[in-house]
């Protein structure tokens, strides 16, 4: 493992590139209709190895030393939008004489734009970093405020949070209702980020705690709300459906 983190952390150019893209593509898996979560502990813990590699030229002052991390971040963000939002473009060929022009602008033009939200959150991670279980802390913090904005900035787009790959199902779902979807988004990046300490050994111990840990509370906190639950006095409840125009 400190062998492929040693790996990950050297690269440079479009093998990081590369790899942030598929890392970004690859936790897609994490949300609806596959919900396989897992992928994430995979895909964070490439991310924090390919900052850990991020240092830039002293020569280029503070902020030419933060473009590698913006645009690790920023590769990861596109290969997370293009994986998660392609189907968009599927509702452009309903009536593809009127709006097929269109389709490279939605399944390409909107992830690209999106990525500019986790280059941000990655670079507020780089301002944060450190050498230990700091860094995870950081890259959380970057992502949960970037969600934040996400939901709100330019009308805002909250689609395919990160929170959502932590709660694929009733039991997991229960959190948020004391998290929200801000505390959900940073917990999930943090939780997810953790088995990056593997590579370097510091403070691992610590970290896989914090891991079962938090892993525990989220299922046991899960399991005892709905065990409690009160079923309604009727089953009669009207509904509404609101179909958005995508």
């Amino acid at each position: 493992m400190q062998r492929l983190a040693g790996r990950i952390i050297l690269l440079w150019g479009w093998r990081r590139a590369l790899v942030a893209f598929l890392a970004g593509a690859l936790a897609v898996l994490a949300q609806a209709p596959y919900d396989f979560f897992a992928v994430c502990f995979i895909s964070f813990p490439l991310l924090v190895w390919l900052i850990d590699g991020a240092t830039g030229e002293a020569s280029d002052g503070w902020l030419g030393r933060l473009k590698p991390a913006f645009a690790i971040g920023w590769w990861f963000g596109f290969g997370y939008f293009l994986a998660g939002l392609w189907w968009i473009g599927q509702a452009l060929l309903v009536e593809a004489d009127s709006f097929a022009w269109a389709l490279p602008f939605a399944v390409v033009g909107i992830p690209f734009a999106l990525a500019f939200f986790y280059g941000f959150a990655t670079v507020v991670a780089r301002l944060l970093w450190s050498n230990d279980i700091g860094r995870i802390a950081a890259l959380a913090f970057g992502f949960g405020l970037t969600e934040w904005l996400r939901d709100f900035l330019f009308t805002g787009f909250p689609w395919n949070a990160i929170g959502y790959a932590a709660m694929p199902v009733p039991l997991l779902m229960q959190s948020v209702s004391v998290t929200g979807m801000i505390g959900m988004n940073t917990l999930a990046v943090f939780v997810f980020s953790l088995p990056a300490l593997v590579a370097a050994r510091r403070q691992l111990r610590l970290g896989f705690a914090l891991l079962i840990l938090l892993v525990a509370a989220h299922v046991g906190f899960g399991h005892a709300r709905l065990a409690a639950r009160v079923e309604p006095a009727t089953r009669s409840v009207d509904v509404r459906i609101v179909q958005p125009d995508v």
